[in-house]
């Protein structure tokens, strides 16, 4: 994460050479000393709050006098005229000594309250004619983070929570109501970074455009001239970066029980019973409801088919029967290239890794925003196999060799769907497949072999409807 102090760092080198200007050049840290006793005369704040140590220190080391001589007003939002003449305070603290001494010079042409801390930051190259006309405003959050930017000089604000805070944006775990669209974008990372800020909920938000009230301001004010204030921050990363140790079982959480006893023709009983039977790590089941006919064994077979069809991430495109002289039939599932199915699932897995850690996929989206990341991801991980390899139809073409067909790209969104907990499926015709997901709780037909295109993703084979998936050159 790149750092800007570069303005800060000319301002106080020009500075250097200007006259007058010897004592800013000398600002220490060592100027943030009590020069007074809090006399507990703030009526609104006792000592059972959590702010009630920020705002005594504030009170001692001159920095506040509050909204009245017996209030400090800990609930209202800072005002633009109150973020300035606070920040003007540190600036003169810091650079003087004495945190009314700079806005002092500009008192006498003063014609409201706030007017001399402002000329004083003008004039200091702190801030510009920004606010201008608006200091009656309340500071938005974004606006406080640009203003605390300009106080200190780098070398008073190491980082100490720089390797986390970078994890956090990248992975887009934590702090995600800060965008790249969102204005003062670095100077908030900059105070998570300088442990001044730690967020507002246990993810870390921001709350960049709503105001602050004098009581968090408070709080970052002292941080700000205090470094043993500084937070250091403890979010834990790891349990979002990874899957690892996920199991077909866990994919599948809707399976139902085995059913022992069933009709050939119980779908539903069948998808019980193929889904347990994955998620053991088996390749066969048995059925033993009695003696079956020809025709009934071809029914049983066609069935079992088709729930193997329905979930072609599992890898099976064949069903073969075998019976025994006491009526038991065994059915196993088996496909063409030899591919493993846990293959599939850990080579699942690494793509998850890598859209997680890229920021691509991040814990404040919707299914269907997720979703529509993993359709992209594989058209553009994967082309068309029109030499039809036997590796074409399982999972493993897309994410090993980049190439399969409706099947294989079916298989691979399956597996990456489920990884994100959405339910999802697939339909066939005799010449193709695609998905049906549940996407905040509406159930839709997604189809990651139409929308690959080559050239781009074509948007509008996502997230149909079950009419028009359907209605597509006659399927």
């Amino acid at each position: 994460m790149r750092r800007f102090f570069a303005g800060i760092l000319s301002l106080c080198l020009v500075l250097c050479l200007l006259p007058g200007t010897a004592l800013a050049a000398e600002g220490s840290m060592d100027h943030f000393t009590p020069e007074r006793d809090y006399d507990g005369r703030f009526a609104d704040v006792s000592a059972a709050d959590w702010y009630y140590d920020n705002v005594v220190m504030l009170y001692e080391l001159g920095l506040t006098e509050g909204q009245a001589a017996d209030r400090f007003g800990w609930n209202s939002n800072v005002t633009l005229a109150e973020t300035l003449s606070f920040a003007a305070r540190i600036y003169s603290a810091y650079h003087l000594g004495d945190p009314e001494a700079g806005a002092a010079a500009y008192a006498a042409d003063a014609d409201t309250w706030y007017a001399p801390y402002v000329a004083y930051l003008q004039a200091e190259g702190v801030v510009g004619t920004q606010f201008a006309g608006r200091y009656t405003e309340n500071t938005t959050r974004g606006q406080m983070a640009w203003v605390l930017n300009q106080l200190l000089p780098a070398r008073e604000l190491p980082g100490v929570n720089t390797a986390l805070v970078d994890d956090a944006v990248a992975t887009r775990r934590f702090i995600t109501d800060v965008t790249v669209d969102t204005p003062y974008r670095v100077e908030i990372f900059n105070l998570y970074d300088w442990g001044i800020a730690s967020g507002s909920d246990e993810w870390g938000s921001f709350h960049p455009d709503t105001g602050i009230t004098r009581c968090e301001f408070a709080a970052m004010l002292t941080r700000l001239v205090d470094p043993d204030l500084r937070i250091t921050l403890t979010w834990d990363l790891t349990e979002f970066r990874t899957p690892t140790g996920t199991t077909w079982a866990d994919l599948y959480p809707e399976r139902g029980a085995v059913v022992t006893r069933y009709a050939v023709d119980d779908l539903a009983a069948m998808e019980a019973n193929f889904l347990n039977m994955v998620c053991t790590g088996e390749d066969s089941l048995y059925y033993a409801g009695g003696s079956l006919s020809g025709a009934e064994m071809d029914t049983l077979m066609e069935n079992y088919l088709s729930v193997s069809l329905k979930y072609p991430e599992m890898g099976g495109s064949y069903v073969g029967l075998q019976w025994d002289w006491t009526g038991r039939v065994q059915i196993s599932f088996s496909n063409a290239a030899g591919a493993d199915r846990d293959d599939a699932l850990a080579a699942a897995i690494a793509v998850h890794d890598q859209l997680w850690e890229s920021g691509k996929l991040t814990a404040d989206m919707t299914d269907r925003e997720k979703a529509w990341v993993l359709c992209q991801w594989i058209c553009a991980n994967c082309d068309y196999d029109w030499n039809f390899r036997e590796t074409a139809f399982v999972a493993d073409g897309v994410f090993n060799l980049g190439s399969a067909v409706c099947q294989g790209y079916s298989a691979a969104y399956d597996l990456l769907l489920r990884l994100e907990g959405i339910r999802c499926w697939a339909v066939y015709t005799d010449g193709h497949m695609w998905n049906v997901a549940v996407l905040d709780g509406k159930t839709v037909h997604i189809d990651t072999t139409w929308a690959d295109q080559g050239y781009g993703v074509e948007k509008q084979y996502f997230a149909m409807t079950e009419e028009y998936a359907w209605s597509r050159a006659g399927l």
